[in-house]
């Protein structure tokens, strides 16, 4: 740094800080421009680095300008939230929170890399994806449980359950003409499925072009009930195309055609 522009900032900062003078220990008698600038040389940062030996005291911030940001992205960083808390925002807005735990924004994802960088999609860890209901997935493609209560969701019409709606239970409540569910195509090892028939119509559950269904030693691609209080679970025991989906429970009567 010139000469003089070290005179000038050292200046600046000793007139606005008292503190900093006592802790570099500037004489009563003051410096002259020669001492300022040895002082300087030696309590100095330097550009690419240094170590820093007393606290870096920033100011509380918010989740849309946090304390310690980034150059091109003043919205994403950590700040000071309520309290004795640490945020960290992303944006602009408040993704995770820590007070002695660990508190995320809602349907943020755990996720973990063995030994490369994680994906943005969901692969393996632990997602919030619905009111009170929390999902382990297994790293293929987001398959997984769900815990906390069972998910249930009506079907009136048909649907196609997604890779990600594994662990649902499906039900034909509110229809009137027979619901109709067709398994996600190309399944994942593991993936699971429940139905249970709450009104009297017909549930027909299928499976993709090239998948089977088996129970026991009947097999083929639609399984179907009608009576009130039936229920079935699916798990894919194999995966990919041509995946076999097996007949793990039933009540009632379920045919396969």
């Amino acid at each position: 740094m010139d000469s003089k522009l070290k005179v000038f900032v050292l200046g600046l900062v000793l007139l606005a800080s008292p503190a900093l003078a006592e802790h570099t220990s500037v004489p009563s008698a003051g410096l002259n421009s020669t001492q300022i600038v040895t002082l300087i040389d030696a309590n100095a940062c330097e550009l690419d680095g240094c170590t820093m030996t007393a606290p870096i005291l920033g100011s509380t911030g918010t989740n849309s300008l946090p304390s310690y940001s980034f150059s091109g992205a003043s919205n994403t960083g950590m700040y000071k939230g309520s309290g004795e808390t640490i945020g960290f925002s992303a944006g602009g807005n408040w993704m995770v929170s820590v007070d002695g735990g660990l508190l995320m924004r809602n349907n943020q994802q755990y996720k973990w890399s063995s030994g490369t960088a994680p994906t943005d999609s969901p692969d393996t860890g632990l997602a919030r994806v619905a009111a009170g209901v929390v999902r382990v997935s297994d790293g293929s493609s987001g398959v997984g449980q769900t815990l906390t209560r069972v998910r249930i969701v009506a079907i009136t019409g048909s649907g196609t359950p997604g890779a990600t709606d594994s662990g649902t239970v499906y039900t034909n409540e509110g229809d009137a003409d027979g619901a109709a569910v067709t398994l996600p195509n190309d399944p994942s090892y593991g993936q699971v499925f429940e139905f249970a028939i709450v009104v009297a119509q017909a549930f027909a559950i299928s499976c993709s072009s090239g998948e089977t269904i088996k129970d026991g030693t009947s097999s083929g691609t639609t399984i179907t009930a009608d009576a009130i209080g039936e229920g079935l679970r699916l798990v894919a025991i194999t995966s990919g195309s041509g995946a076999i989906w097996a007949v793990m429970s039933k009540t009632g009567t379920w045919t396969i055609s």
